[in-house]
C-alpha cells in the first residue's frame, strides 16, 4: 500500500504567517520506512537529510530495479547524509535521552530515540520562555497514547476532565478510580501500568526502553507529548499555520493528555462513568 501527497513540504510551509518562502534547514527524516510517497520541494536536493547514529547504512529498503530507479530518479537522489553525533559538541542528556542542541540556542534539540525503527529521532521544541515550555515531537516512538500512559511517573488521575467520552460537552468530570483499577486487574495489570504495550516496531525490547524514557518526559506539567498517530492531538489541537505556543497557557494538555480514554467508552458505559 502506498500514498502519495499532492503537495511538497515547503508549499504548507509557505502558508505560515509571514507568507513568504521557507528556506529549509537539514531535512530530519525520522523514519527509514518508504511507504508513504510525498514530494520533498524542489529545492530539497540541496538540504542534507538528518539521520541517528545507526542509519548511515541501513537508510532505504534493499535495493530492487524499481528503488533504484526512484532513487535516481527523486529530488532523493545526490543528497547528502548526515548522521548526528549525540557524544560531540552541543550535546547533552535530557532525562535520559542523549541530545543535541540543534541550532545551539536551547530552541530546538533532537534526541536520540531508536527501536521503532534504526534511527529514530523525537525532536524537543521550545515554545515559551519563562516559564519554560516544549512541546515533544515524539514521530513514531509510539503508535497510540496509550502505550506510554498512564506510568509510574504519570499515573491515571482521580478526576479528568474534560470528559473523554464527552470532550465538547460542560458537564462533572470522570472518576476513573476503581473502574480503571478493575480493568487493569481483570488483565493481570497494575494501575500505573500502560493500557497497551509496545507490539510495532523493529526492535521492541529497545523501543520499550525509549518508551520508558519518554515517560519520563511525559510527566512534566510543561512538557506536551504529539505522537505522529494520535488523532486526539490532531482534532484537539490548532493547525499549521496557526501557532501551538500558547499550548499549556490554552489548556491544551489537559484537553487530550487523557483523552484516548474515549476509545474505552464501551467500558466507561458500563461502569456508569460514561452516558
Amino acid at each position: 500500500m502506498s500514498f502519495e501527497a499532492d503537495r511538497d513540504c515547503e508549499q504548507p510551509l509557505a502558508l505560515g504567517p509571514h507568507r513568504r518562502p521557507v528556506h529549509l534547514p537539514p531535512h530530519h527524516k525520522p523514519n527509514r520506512r518508504a511507504r508513504i510517497q510525498a514530494r520533498p520541494a524542489p529545492r530539497l536536493p540541496s538540504k542534507p537529510r538528518l539521520a541517528a547514529p545507526r542509519n548511515r547504512l541501513r537508510v532505504g529498503h534493499p535495493p530492487t530495479t524499481e528503488t533504484q530507479h526512484q532513487q535516481t530518479h527523486t529530488p532523493q537522489s545526490g543528497r547528502n547524509l548526515i548522521e548526528i553525533d549525540f557524544t560531540g559538541p552541543n550535546t547533552l542528556k535530557i532525562g535520559r535521552f542523549q541530545a543535541l542542541d540543534y541550532f545551539h540556542d536551547g530552541s530546538f534539540y533532537l534526541l536520540d530515540s531508536p527501536g521503532h525503527a534504526i534511527g529514530h529521532l523525537c525532536g524537543l521544541a521550545r515554545t515559551t520562555l519563562n516559564p519554560d515550555t516544549f512541546i515533544l515531537l515524539g514521530g513514531d516512538v509510539c503508535h497510540y497514547a496509550g502505550i506510554f500512559r498512564p506510568s509510574v511517573h504519570l499515573p491515571m488521575p482521580e478526576a479528568i476532565t474534560p470528559h473523554p467520552c464527552n470532550p465538547s460537552v460542560t458537564g462533572p468530570p470522570m472518576c476513573p478510580g476503581h473502574a480503571w483499577e478493575e480493568l487493569q486487574r481483570s488483565r493481570g495489570r497494575k494501575a500505573t501500568d500502560t493500557l497497551y504495550d509496545m507490539t510495532y516496531g523493529l526492535d521492541i525490547p529497545l523501543a520499550t526502553q525509549t518508551m520508558g524514557k519518554l515517560q519520563e518526559l511525559d510527566c512534566l506539567e510543561n512538557v506536551l507529548v504529539v505522537i505522529a498517530h494520535d488523532a486526539t492531538v490532531r482534532d484537539g489541537a490548532r493547525h499549521f499555520p496557526e501557532s501551538l505556543n500558547a499550548w499549556k497557557a490554552e489548556g491544551l494538555g489537559e484537553r487530550v493528555r487523557w483523552a484516548f480514554l474515549g476509545d474505552l467508552e464501551v467500558y466507561w458505559k458500563a461502569k456508569g462513568l460514561c452516558e
